[in-house]
């Protein structure tokens, strides 16, 4: 504030941009069983990600779609 601007820019990233940048180039991205798109049967987490809660999410939606979600991790 002790030198006012009389204009302020902002330069903002398309949100599907930024979500391709993090799928494609993060770290968990490196290995391809971190990134799951569609269904898979699996013992575990029995309706998260492989479950049939995620079953359901992927029945519900045309044909070649994938929903895409996400998980926030928080580290102290």
């Amino acid at each position: 504030m002790c030198n006012p601007q009389d204009t302020v820019d902002f330069s903002f990233i398309d949100p599907t941009e930024a979500l391709v940048r993090l799928l494609l180039f993060s770290p968990l991205a490196a290995r391809g069983e971190n990134v799951v798109l569609n269904y898979e049967p699996s013992g575990s987490f029995s309706d998260y990600c492989n479950g049939d809660r995620w079953k359901r999410v992927q029945e519900a939606l045309p044909d070649g779609a994938s929903a895409l979600t996400c998980v926030i991790f928080f580290t102290v």
